[in-house]
């Protein structure tokens, strides 16, 4: 979603930086409030008891991490690599050529 958002954004914005920097606002919120409600359904793991806790716990935790470093990740590295290795000729020549960036 964050990648879709940064490259509809430099199709109208002349500058690279704004164009990762307004794709990313706009998309940091819903992605976290999409992963707040994946996490939501975990929390009753939590009140289990009995061998259903020891099975569900661990992997409650293990997603919940995951899904944090994912978000973090995206909200900050994504979005400095993405400043840093693309240009805006790359861009216009692949939407010229009709092909898709990865």
């Amino acid at each position: 979603m964050v990648i879709e958002n940064i490259h509809t954004q430099m199709g109208k914005l002349k500058s690279i930086a704004s164009a990762v920097l307004i794709g990313t606002a706009e998309t940091t919120v819903p992605n976290m409030l999409a992963m707040l409600c994946i996490l939501a359904v975990f929390l009753p793991s939590f009140m289990m008891e009995g061998a259903a806790r020891g099975l569900f716990v661990p992997l409650a935790l293990s997603v919940g991490f995951a899904m944090l470093t994912a978000f973090v990740l995206s909200v900050t590295l994504f979005r400095s690599c993405r400043s840093g290795f693309c240009t805006m000729d790359t861009f216009t020549l692949t939407i010229a050529a009709g092909l898709k960036f990865p």
